[in-house]
């Protein structure tokens, strides 16, 4: 960041690293793509270099290299990168050039605050009138909070009626829960597990449906020491929702590095990254974690009229959680296993090689019939899929497991599938 104030021009006395006007303005002026070369390739490829790999790409693209002249290695990575980042347009095209949104998201861990953004979340109540001019604003999702607690004080938690009021207006929403957690103190499994337990009767007290996923918070600046603590935490948390039947999945809000190390150390579902929390050190030189649902990027006051109201504006990815449209409702014997196929089908389809269908039906085949005989009837299992899965796709067949407890020996299964001996 600073060798690039200072090519803006900025001196180095005032080069701080800090994402202000100065630093925006010259990052506009200075776009990269297709004839580039010299000072601002070397560091706009630096900058790809220190966000890589990006496990969802083809292969091919997950990585690039320092360069000082555009090359098709850097504009494959970049394409890859956009579309990780949701740098999509309404239509799922990205710019495929070193635009200022681009420069932004690579820098920064919230990216271009001013950017569209079809999530959100309040401590606010959402009324009829505020839901209708967050519908008309854009907004599609917004995060509530399951119980009241906050370190602030004031009401945060959903009121009664008010998620009927919500998607009335065509807003989804996605809970989360939050005890303070202000301080490395607060996480311990004992309290983990007291929250897991707490977060389940919340939900179930406001009718969220089974496979919901909630996001538990931390929300402070959690250092690489604190991670021991915050992981022990989750895994109380886990715990406790078990031992309430496991109706619900647990996802993690936090800083970048939180939601990584808490997601491999757990299998949390999905993160909802606090990026616009960019000082945080969990967030300095560290890539968006690759199973992120919503990144938390600018908080603003709404005026509406004669009401005013808070709100944070959440970028939402494509393909990932979709929150929750109604409440209650009724679970048939088939719910989980189709669940569970539409969950499978949405990993397939990030993965990105072969055919998504094929990938699911030889997922569940993998067991029992993949042998000889199978294979002259049905053909053989696409075990490869054409080429060697990365290590991040292994991850998300394997996080698969916890979305799938009516089918137990997706339990132990990893990717690519292995042939019963």
């Amino acid at each position: 960041m600073k060798a690039i104030q200072m090519e803006i021009g900025i001196s180095e006395a005032d080069a701080t690293g800090n994402f202000g006007p100065g630093t925006i303005a010259g990052l506009k002026a200075n776009a990269v793509g297709p004839g580039s070369s010299g000072i601002w390739m070397q560091l706009f490829s630096a900058a790809c270099v220190f966000n890589e790999p990006i496990a969802s790409a083809p292969e091919d693209d997950q990585r690039t290299h320092f360069t000082d002249t555009w090359d098709g290695d850097v504009a494959g990575w970049l394409k890859g990168f956009q579309k990780f980042s949701a740098l999509e347009s309404s239509s799922g095209q990205v710019s495929g050039v070193g635009d200022y949104q681009t420069w932004a998201q690579l820098l920064v861990s919230m990216g271009d605050p001013d950017r569209p953004a079809t999530g959100s979340d309040t401590a606010y109540t959402i009324t009829p009138s505020r839901a209708s001019r967050m519908y008309a604003d854009g907004y599609r999702y917004v995060g509530r909070y399951l119980n009241e607690a906050s370190a602030g004080g004031g009401s945060k938690m959903l009121e009664e009626g008010e998620l009927g009021t919500i998607f009335a207006a065509g807003i989804r929403v996605f809970p989360i829960f939050q005890d303070h957690g202000r301080s490395l103190s607060e996480y311990t499994w004992a309290n983990g597990r007291k929250h897991g337990q707490w977060a389940h009767d919340q939900a179930v007290h406001f009718g969220f449906n089974r496979g919901t996923i909630i996001y538990f918070a931390v929300d402070y600046v959690a250092t690489v020491e604190d991670m021991p603590r915050i992981l022990e935490y989750f895994r109380g948390v886990t715990s406790g929702l078990s031992s309430k039947g496991k109706r619900y999945l647990h996802g993690v809000y936090g800083s970048r590095n939180v939601c990584a190390q808490v997601t491999q150390a757990t299998d949390a579902v999905y993160s909802f990254v606090s990026g616009m929390s960019w000082g945080f050190s969990g967030n300095l030189g560290m890539p968006l974690p690759q199973n992120w649902s919503f990144n938390q990027i600018k908080e603003y006051k709404v005026t509406n009229g004669s009401d005013v109201f808070y709100l944070d504006r959440d970028v939402h990815r494509p393909r990932s959680d979709q929150g929750q449209n109604s409440v209650n409702r009724a679970v048939s014997p088939a719910a989980n296993f189709i669940a569970n196929i539409e969950r499978l089908h949405t990993l397939a389809q990030n993965y990105g090689k072969g055919d998504a269908n094929r990938l699911v039906t030889d997922y569940y085949r993998q067991k029992r019939y993949a042998g000889k005989q199978w294979q002259l009837l049905i053909s053989s299992i696409d075990w490869e899929s054409s080429s060697t899965p990365t290590a991040a796709a292994r991850n998300c067949w394997r996080r698969s497991r916890t979305r799938s407890p009516a089918i137990p020996w997706t339990r132990t299964i990893s990717w690519p599938p292995r042939a019963a001996t």
